[in-house]
């Protein structure tokens, strides 16, 4: 402690930041009057980036829905009270998915936009969805856990970039910085609506299906 307590580290001068004056904010090198985001296009444009955000609060919103349905009984005993490596695929299939997305967002994104990336991973993960919510089988609920983690590897491709190009440059990195931290509002979501499921005991599944003639 006695060492630790001598030791001075010393800055250049010259490297150390410099605040703008007020109502300027610093890029590239120079110094530029703030501009009113709420004021005009720049405005509505925000509310577009807001949406953006968003997408990775939905990334978060699934991450802990997993978590959360093991303290379910009626979905433990559905699926025939999965353990051990079969657990550690129902939580993994959706990583594994993002995996093999990585190998198409980049020349996807790249050769098409972010918007239509956007689009097409939103897409894939509706699709998902529905083939998760109705999952009657071990196998269905896996394979639509590898699709929406497809999907998700997309819009999380796409949607930080966008968010990057478009944003005025004095709000870039506080908006940047949103969109990685909205995976905690999405997760704390998840983890209030899982509690309130708990008290369904209802399947919502058919056991028959009665065909009208």
């Amino acid at each position: 402690m006695k060492i630790a307590s001598k030791i001075r580290v010393h800055q250049d001068p010259a490297l150390k930041p410099t605040p703008p004056p007020k109502g300027q904010f610093h890029f590239a090198g120079r110094n530029f009057p703030r501009v009113k985001w709420w004021k005009g296009n720049i405005g509505r444009l925000y509310i577009y980036i807001v949406i953006l955000i968003l997408t990775n609060t939905a990334n978060g919103f699934d991450g802990s829905m997993m978590n959360g349905l093991q303290t379910l009984s009626y979905w433990r005993n559905y699926f025939g009270n999965p353990s051990g490596s079969i657990l550690g695929l129902f939580n993994a299939s959706m990583s594994l998915g993002s995996l093999i997305g990585l190998f198409f967002v980049p020349p996807l994104i790249d050769r098409f936009g972010r918007k239509i990336g956007i689009v097409l991973g939103c897409l894939v993960m509706l699709l998902a969805v529905g083939i998760q919510t109705g999952a009657r089988t071990f196998g269905m609920f896996i394979a639509a856990r590898l699709l929406l983690g497809f999907g998700n590897s997309i819009v999380l491709g796409s949607a930080p970039l966008l968010i990057t190009e478009i944003s005025h440059p004095q709000d870039r990195a506080v908006l940047v910085t949103l969109s990685g931290a909205s995976y905690h509002s999405g997760a704390f979501l998840a983890s209030w609506i899982t509690l309130g499921t708990l008290s369904i005991k209802v399947s919502i599944f058919c056991q028959k299906v009665i065909v009208l003639s």
